[in-house]
């Protein structure tokens, strides 16, 4: 419990430092801000693609992987009748076809993002 507590703390800190950091530069010099946010940084990258796009991506995908898992994991143990353990892990399963559908459908009917 202590070692969990730990590791909290040492995320928690820089974390929390950060967001403050951010919060106050930009109540600043707005300015300054925006331009560090938007300016490329790896290639044509910039730090507002890394952290809204490709780290929220990831962020979310750790998430889903491990609801998945935890998923399949109690389909495991709840059922002892090894039908009903099938059934119920293939339902975890199509879970992840129906984000798929759902993707695929949007791009179908043209939805975007509104500005």
């Amino acid at each position: 419990m202590h070692k969990r507590l730990n590791l909290l703390r040492e995320f928690s800190v820089p974390l929390l430092a950060g967001v403050a950091v951010a919060l106050t530069w930009v109540d600043l010099a707005p300015t300054g801000y925006h331009q560090f946010n938007h300016a490329p940084m790896l290639g044509l990258l910039s730090f507002h693609f890394l952290t809204n796009e490709l780290f929220m991506v990831l962020f979310f995908g750790l998430i889903a992987g491990l609801g998945l898992t935890v998923a399949l994991f109690v389909a495991g143990e709840a059922f002892t009748d090894p039908l009903i353990q099938g059934a119920a892990k293939m339902g975890a399963l199509c879970s992840v076809g129906c984000g798929i559908l759902a993707i695929i459908a949007g791009r179908l009917m043209r939805v975007r993002r509104r500005p």
